[in-house]
Formats: structure tokens, C-alpha cells, sequence
């Protein structure tokens, strides 16, 4: 007589007839699993021949080492960039002349108050700020 009692597989939680279920150790515990898993999972002497076959692969083959070079950032004025300042609204930027746009500020889209920061001064800064007003 057969027995149709069904059990749930620990591995895909299904329930299977109890005549499918084999016991399996997974790490400290023992396990329920049904044909469907065993057939899935590698057994251990199999694992531990790819090991060997893919440590042995290492041996044959040289690591090769590749070297990284660094990027070095290059600076705003070896590209031609000028750093400038909007007094109207404080905000620093980068400008590059060669580009033939009008120079205004980004922010706040003003071209009156940018000045070079080379030419800044605080007389002319203070200038500035009262003619604003």
C-alpha cells in the first residue's frame, strides 16, 4: 500500500508526495527536499572537482597586471577658461571667450555686474555695490 501523505519541500516550499522527499544536510541542519531540488543543487564532489578544474586554470594562465594611469584635471586657465564673478547675485563661474557667446552670468542672467576675478578689487567691488543700489 502506498502512502499519499505529502510533505513541503524545505527548498521550494512545495508539497510533495512523501515518497519524493529525500533528507539532505545544509550547513548544520538537515533538510527536506523533493526530486525537483535534488536534481537542481550540485552535489559536493562535483563542486569540488570545478574547484580543482578552475584552480588548475589558474595555474596554466599568468595573471596579467594592468597598470592605471591617474587623469589629471587640467586647470581652468589652461583651457582658456577665465574665472569671473556676478556682484548682482555673488555667484562664481568659469567663462570661456573662444565660444563667442555674450559673457552674462548664469545665475541670474545679468551682464553688467560680471567682472574678472583677476580685475577684482575691493575698491571696485564696493563700487559696484553702490551703483547697484
Amino acid at each position: 500500500m502506498k502512502d499519499n501523505k505529502e510533505i513541503m519541500c524545505d527548498e521550494c516550499k512545495r508539497m510533495v508526495i512523501s515518497s519524493d522527499i529525500r533528507y539532505s544536510q545544509k550547513g548544520n541542519s538537515v533538510i527536506k527536499m523533493c526530486s525537483d531540488c535534488r536534481d537542481r543543487t550540485v552535489p559536493r564532489k562535483l563542486k569540488q572537482s570545478m574547484q580543482d578544474k578552475a584552480e588548475i586554470k589558474k595555474e596554466i594562465r599568468p595573471e596579467v597586471k594592468i597598470e592605471v594611469k591617474p587623469i589629471l584635471k587640467t586647470k581652468s586657465s589652461a583651457l582658456g577658461k577665465g574665472e569671473y564673478f556676478c556682484s548682482r547675485c555673488r555667484y562664481k563661474f568659469r567663462y570661456d571667450p573662444s565660444k563667442g557667446n555674450n559673457l552674462k552670468c548664469p545665475y541670474c542672467s545679468s551682464a553688467g555686474y560680471v567682472t574678472s576675478l583677476k580685475d577684482l578689487s575691493s575698491s571696485k567691488l564696493l563700487k559696484e555695490v553702490n551703483d547697484f543700489d
